[in-house]
């Protein structure tokens, strides 16, 4: 049973959290004594995601939720008010990507991607900030994207959806900081073992070469894991960060901070 760790005793929910970062989310805030709602709208992803929790002997409840929509908003909180009496973090982590030019873009798709990025989020932070009130405190943790502060090419809806949330994240920041409601954004690069990057690798014809080229691209030659980023997000979350808000932190190997241009 985990005891004495960096956040004991919050209650945190966490969109996305069936797989890639959601999951090592989840269980890297269950370790440190949070309870955690593991939000998703893929029920057997998000139960399997509870069962590791539980295992540990943490507590974790499963919220099945499309955070496009309102209603299952509400419910997904009022269900972690009803198991844990209260809630101190909501990671925005939910999130889905398109390839495809603006010209190939069809409507329902970019609704599809603006809805669940950035909508969801709005939407969560909406409906857990007055429990954060009520608290007199409380921590986000939204879950950017290098695509939000540079642009990609095939990319434009998700790059537009990424940006919207470090708007998002600066914003609720201004608004709530006096509170003492800290909200933070957390911008990865293409990271392994999340479904984004798995569908792609298992839609190229040679993946090996896939990775290596987006391996190659970063200074550090490497792509990320979900458990590196997990470890950002722990700690914007806790009492470690306590004076940190409005913040933007790239977890990508620093790849943002190159200028594609010929070296000298």
């Amino acid at each position: 049973m985990p005891g004495g760790g960096l956040i004991e005793g919050q209650v945190a929910i966490v969109t996305g959290g069936g797989s890639g970062i959601g999951r090592a989310t989840s269980l890297r805030l269950s370790s440190e004594g949070a309870k955690v709602t593991v939000v998703d709208i893929d029920r057997d992803w998000g139960s399997e995601t509870v069962r590791l929790i539980n295992e540990t002997g943490a507590r974790a409840i499963f919220a099945e939720t499309d955070v496009t929509k309102e209603t299952a908003v509400k419910e997904a909180v009022v269900a972690t008010i009803q198991a844990f009496g209260k809630v101190n973090v909501l990671v925005n982590n939910a999130g889905i990507s398109l390839v495809s030019k603006i010209t190939d873009t069809t409507e329902a798709q970019w609704d599809l991607i603006l809805n669940t990025n950035l909508k969801g989020a709005f939407l969560m932070s909406k409906h857990v900030i007055p429990h954060f009130l009520a608290n007199h405190c409380g921590a986000i943790v939204n879950t950017a994207s290098d695509a939000g502060i540079v642009g990609f090419a095939n990319l434009s809806a998700y790059c537009a959806s990424k940006g919207g949330i470090i708007q998002l994240t600066r914003a609720l920041a201004l608004e709530y900081g006096a509170q003492n409601i800290r909200v933070n954004a957390v911008a990865p690069t293409s990271t392994l073992h999340t479904r984004m990057l798995d569908h792609l690798f298992a839609t190229v014809s040679n993946p090996e070469a896939v990775h290596k080229s987006l391996a190659d691209a970063h200074p550090l030659k490497r792509l990320g894991t979900p458990e590196e980023v997990a470890e950002l997000i722990t700690f914007l979350a806790g009492p470690r960060a306590a004076y940190i808000t409005g913040g933007v932190y790239t977890i990508d190997g620093g790849i943002t901070a190159a200028c594609p241009v010929a070296e000298f």
